[in-house]
Order: structure tokens, then sequence, then C-alpha cells
């Protein structure tokens, strides 16, 4: 099955990475081009169908069998994941979604127009920016 996203507002998914002046850079494959890992779109996936569903022991059920479970445990406050072996993956899987191999050269001398920067900063309850919370992180600006 093939799945087309189409992104409408500015988007990246981040590579870990900080430039010179920025504090996130967009993931990107080895032709400049964005895209997103498929565990990545498997998780937003996982998030929408938990905010959709109305929480019964079935819709439970089925997210488990669809996109897995990992086992946690308990170590003082916080749950911390077991080990690779008691992962279990779930029947969905999803490949990297990548920008379709005609468009993408179609638009190849636009590859630097593709990102831009969007920068912002956390406030305080007083509305008052909170101390070193300035970003600066590169985007993925839409295409349609």
């Amino acid at each position: 099955m093939k799945i087309k996203l189409q992104l409408l507002s500015y988007w990246a998914t981040g590579s870990g990475k900080g430039g010179s002046s920025l504090d996130s850079l967009v993931l990107k494959d080895k032709n400049n081009l964005p895209y997103i890992p498929g565990k990545t779109f498997k998780g937003l996936l996982r998030d929408a169908y938990k905010e959709a569903r109305c929480d019964d022991n079935l819709e439970k059920k089925l997210e488990v069998e669809f996109f897995g479970q990992i086992k946690r445990k308990k170590e003082g406050d916080k749950y911390i994941e077991t080990n690779e072996e008691d992962l279990n993956q779930g029947i969905l899987r999803f490949n990297s979604l990548r920008i379709n191999k005609n468009l993408a050269e179609e638009i190849k001398i636009f590859y630097p127009y593709l990102y831009t920067t969007k920068t912002r900063i956390s406030l305080d309850d007083k509305k008052q920016a909170e101390e070193h919370s300035l970003r600066t992180d590169e985007v993925t600006i839409p295409v349609e």
C-alpha cells in the first residue's frame, strides 16, 4: 500500500544535530531532501489512534496488535524500557516517507530553498521570557 502525505505547514523531523547558529537541523537524505523515518510516522499514527479511540479494552488490544507495545518496568519515579527481547512490534510496518522521485528531480534546483528557520521562546506564567529558552530551528517549507 502507498501513502501520500501532504504537509500544509512548516514541518521538521529533527536530526538530533544542530548547526553553527541553529539548535536543530532537519533530517535529510543523501540528496539533501527531507524525509520522515517509518518509525516516526508509525508513532504519529499511534498518537492519532490514541486521540480518536474511546478507551475501551478492545481498542487498547487493537492498539497493541497494530502498533506494538514496549514493556516497561518501574524504577523509582520513572518507567524505563526493558531489553529488546521484551518488545512487541505490532503488525504495522512502515518504510520512510520520502519525496517522490519524479518530483525530486523536478525541484532539484530549488533544494537550497526548501528550508527556512523559525525562532521561538518559552514564556513563564507572567509572560516573561524564560532564561535560556530561545531556540532557532531549521524547518521544511510546505510544498504543494
